[in-house]
């Protein structure tokens, strides 16, 4: 019961992180399975499949998190080769303000997205929604 109180710790200090959404879902991952001494040690397929994101996206987020300071990962090896890392949560930093998503994961400029989506309120009470081709 003790290590079920100790993650409830970390997971309400990794919900008030202000970070983009994939690094706050991994952060929360980590915090889940914290212990009382605030590490953990899931693979990153386990966190892959628990977050829903590639192996990419959970190594990126997993640096981000180590630049901010709010993870810090030693890598575990066993006689056969390495093995899940071992996670530390340092739940004394708190990143309070809104971080924002660099350019990269933004999507494309509004320029190049397309038209805005044109509507014209027919007469008849219908309304068509000309960039898409919809009529409602």
């Amino acid at each position: 019961m003790w290590v079920a109180i100790m993650s409830y710790r970390a997971l309400s200090w990794a919900a008030k992180q202000a970070l983009p959404a994939y690094e706050k879902l991994v952060l929360l991952m980590l915090a889940d399975r914290a212990d009382d001494h605030d590490k953990c040690w899931p693979s990153v397929l386990k966190l892959m499949k628990d977050c829903g994101i590639s192996r990419a996206q959970v190594q990126k987020c997993r640096k981000r998190l180590e630049e901010r300071g709010l993870v810090r990962r030693d890598a575990q090896t066993r006689t056969y080769g390495q093995t899940s890392n071992m996670y530390y949560l340092d739940l004394t930093v708190t990143i309070e303000h809104e971080v924002s998503t660099p350019a990269s994961n933004r999507g494309p400029p509004a320029s190049n997205r397309g038209p805005e989506p044109v509507t014209h309120n027919l007469s008849i009470g219908i309304t068509c929604n000309l960039a898409r081709g919809s009529i409602y």
